[in-house]
């Protein structure tokens, strides 16, 4: 568990993520939603930020697999990663509800993991 989560510390950290968290400033969370809905209404836009920006809640999905697939304990993510998690999910929920009128699946895990967060008793 230490492992995982040391390095899923760095990969917050990491240029590419930094990136990604630095041009999410430029929109809000409506403005977010909209670019979602355009970038999956084909054709898609080649200059669209939407690739780099969904590195984020990407993150957070890959961090919910690990606990769901009992890599990760819940009680320890929630110590690293509770405040990061749920305050990116409040962001990105009405995108991500853009995207699953294309792919319902999407951030199924992410949202598992926010919703157990949520209960958790701290």
């Amino acid at each position: 568990n230490i492992q995982v989560l040391s390095d899923f510390g760095r990969r917050w950290e990491d240029t590419w993520l930094v990136e990604a968290r630095e041009k999410a400033l430029g929109y809000t969370s409506a403005d977010l939603a909209t670019e979602v809905e355009k970038w999956f209404t084909p054709p898609r836009e080649a200059t669209s930020d939407v690739p780099v920006l969904l590195r984020v809640p990407n993150f957070v999905e890959n961090l919910a697999i690990m606990v769901e697939c009992g890599r990760l304990e819940l009680k320890f993510v929630s110590k690293a990663f509770r405040g990061i998690a749920v305050r990116e999910w409040e962001y990105w929920s009405p995108a991500v509800e853009k995207m699953r009128e294309y792919e319902p699946t999407s951030y199924v895990e992410y949202e598992r993991m926010v919703v157990a967060l949520l209960e958790e008793k701290q």
